[in-house]
């Protein structure tokens, strides 16, 4: 496969545009889940800011896991083309939004 440029940057917003992901890669050492759909995983549509860079995926520290006694224990990558990144001004417009959506006017 080649390489895919990464167009994302520690801190940077990333919006979910495809929520399909067929399957979940964690960085521990039990490999028997791999191809499950993760329980917790980015929704379309929705923003997150990304907590580390690594090749052509993407962490968030929201979706990682921290139960040492769960199947899926550890960081979990995101395929960054899932994603795309947005600007300050397309954040900021999609904060309003939400801030107007909890009836909160900015």
């Amino acid at each position: 496969m080649a390489y895919i440029d990464n167009p994302f940057k520690v801190g940077q917003y990333a919006q979910c545009i495809n929520d399909r992901f067929p399957e979940i890669i964690t960085t521990n050492e039990d490999k028997s889940h791999l191809g499950e759909q993760p329980k917790n995983y980015p929704k379309l549509g929705k923003f997150y800011c990304v907590d580390e860079v690594l090749g052509e995926f993407i962490r968030f520290d929201e979706f990682d896991c921290h139960d040492e006694d769960s199947s899926h224990f550890g960081w979990s990558w995101w395929f960054q083309t899932h994603f795309k990144p947005l600007t300050d001004e397309e954040f900021e417009e999609e904060y309003n939004k939400a801030m107007q959506r909890v009836g909160l006017n900015p």
